[in-house]
């Protein structure tokens, strides 16, 4: 499990509250250059096709963000059930809804932490959780918290980047500072640590994968991605580091084609307990 393992140090910025708050999601810049929606859509897929979402009376999000699962979700398609929406972060519960006012949902958002959700036992039909468990300080704990505030027969929706998504990146920046972590937030919990957690909460569980490789056509959006991420926010690292992993990448680009990196993903359906 990913609480019993000796992480490096940067990893704790994945989980310092105060740090995300007022660094990492203080603005939209980091989490704009580090999002995908190809995964979120795949997600809303999921579930149209296993859990319909439009037949749930309450939903909970954990970690929101921008809202954009929610524009695959709903689509056209008329859509009742009172969802809400809960980030750390009040700005980013505030682009959030600014960028679902056109879905006119019944959503009601609210700062909560992942790691102490402020609602009662048996609240929600559904708890959607998507990428956001690396941010808990005790993944396992806050899988527990999830499955506390769901009723029973309700489900949970989690989804992860497996183990080895981005390795590419974090190996490439490695090979020229050694201080970086040659691999992603998901070494805190990725599929292999959900696959050995979750059947401990919860007794029905379907597991979706997808399997893909992200490609990148140009350099400066894989010079951001490593520039915005909470790995190397302590190392302070210098323009000539970031000059040397651009060059790197733009020779693998204009070798290759494009930089290609993992982009590997479990989303977990997993139904409570009825009673």
């Amino acid at each position: 499990m990913s609480g019993t393992r000796t992480l490096h140090p940067v990893f704790q910025f994945a989980f310092n509250k105060r740090y995300l708050r007022e660094v990492q999601y203080a603005g939209m810049r980091n989490y704009q250059n580090r999002k995908s929606d190809v995964l979120l859509e795949w997600y809303a897929q999921q579930y149209k096709d296993q859990f319909d979402l439009t037949t749930i009376d309450r939903i909970l999000e954990v970690g929101c963000g921008d809202g954009a699962f929610w524009k695959y979700a709903v689509g056209d398609r008329p859509f009742k059930p009172e969802i809400v929406m809960t980030d750390l972060v009040e700005k980013m519960l505030a682009h959030c809804k600014d960028n679902l006012s056109p879905l006119k949902l019944r959503a009601h958002y609210q700062p909560a932490d992942i790691d102490s959700l402020p609602f009662k036992p048996a609240s929600f039909t559904a708890v959607l959780a998507h990428k956001v468990i690396y941010h808990a300080e005790n993944p396992e704990q806050a899988i527990a918290g999830f499955q506390q505030v769901l009723r029973p027969n309700g489900f949970l929706g989690l989804a992860v980047l497996n183990q080895g998504a981005y390795q590419s990146i974090w190996r490439l920046a490695n090979s020229i500072n050694p201080d970086i972590p040659d691999q992603s937030l998901t070494v805190r919990f990725n599929n292999v640590d959900a696959n050995e957690t979750l059947p401990r909460y919860f007794p029905e569980i379907t597991t979706r994968t997808y399997t893909s490789t992200r490609k990148f056509v140009g350099s400066e959006a894989v010079v951001e991605y490593v520039r915005t991420h909470p790995n190397t926010q302590s190392l302070r690292l210098s323009d000539n580091f970031f000059g040397l992993f651009r060059a790197k990448v733009k020779d693998e680009i204009k070798n290759k084609g494009s930089f290609d990196c993992e982009y590997n993903s479990n989303l977990y359906l997993c139904r409570k307990k009825n009673g």
